[in-house]
C-alpha cells in the first residue's frame, strides 16, 4: 500500500521521461535485524505500480555509505546534517533521479544522497518520502518541542 502511494505522488509530481529510483541505503545491522530492506521494497512497489501506468521507471541501489554514521536517532538537527557529511557515494547514473526514502526527519539525509549522484553523473535530483516529521519551535525556550504532522506537498524536495 505505502508502495502505490508513493507511485501516487510521483505520477502526480509529473516526471517527464523515465526516472530512475534511487533508494536511500539501509546500515546492513538495520537490514540484518528487521530481514529485509524496507526503503529497497518501497521502492520496488512504487516502480511496479508506475510500470503498470505505463511509466518508465526502474530501480538502482546506487548510492552506499562510505563510512560508519552515528545513529541519526540521538542526534539533532546540526549533528545529523554533520554525521551525514559526505557519508555516501554513488555509481553513475544519468538523467533524473528520485531519491527514496521513508521519512524525512530534516532532509540531511535526503540532501547527501543528492549531493553524492550529482557528484556521479546525474543531472537533476529529487527526493520523495512516505512521511515526513516538522519540528515545532518553542520560542520561549528556543527548543524544538517535538514533531508535527507534515502534508503530503512537504514529501518532495528538490536539490
Amino acid at each position: 500500500m505505502l508502495g502505490a502511494l508513493l507511485a501516487e505522488a510521483v505520477a502526480h509530481r509529473g516526471i517527464e521521461g523515465p526516472v530512475t529510483l534511487v533508494p536511500v541505503p539501509s546500515s546492513r545491522s538495520a537490514v540484518r535485524e528487521r530481514g529485509y530492506d524496507s526503503v529497497g521494497l518501497l521502492a520496488e512497489a512504487a516502480a511496479r505500480t508506475l510500470l503498470r501506468e505505463g511509466s518508465r521507471v526502474r530501480v538502482v541501489s546506487a548510492l552506499r555509505h562510505v563510512r560508519v554514521l552515528e545513529d541519526q536517532a540521538s542526534l539533532d538537527t546540526a549533528g545529523r546534517w554533520e554525521n551525514l557529511k559526505r557519508a555516501m557515494a554513488a555509481r553513475p547514473l544519468k538523467g533524473s533521479v528520485l531519491v527514496v526514502d521513508d521519512v524525512c526527519t530534516t532532509g540531511a539525509t535526503l540532501a547527501e544522497a543528492c549531493r553524492a549522484l550529482r557528484a556521479a553523473g546525474a543531472m537533476d535530483c529529487e527526493a520523495a518520502t512516505i512521511s515526513a516529521t516538522v519540528l515545532r519551535h518553542d520560542r520561549r525556550t528556543q527548543k524544538s518541542a517535538g514533531p508535527a504532522t507534515a502534508g503530503p506537498a512537504d514529501f518532495f524536495a528538490h536539490f
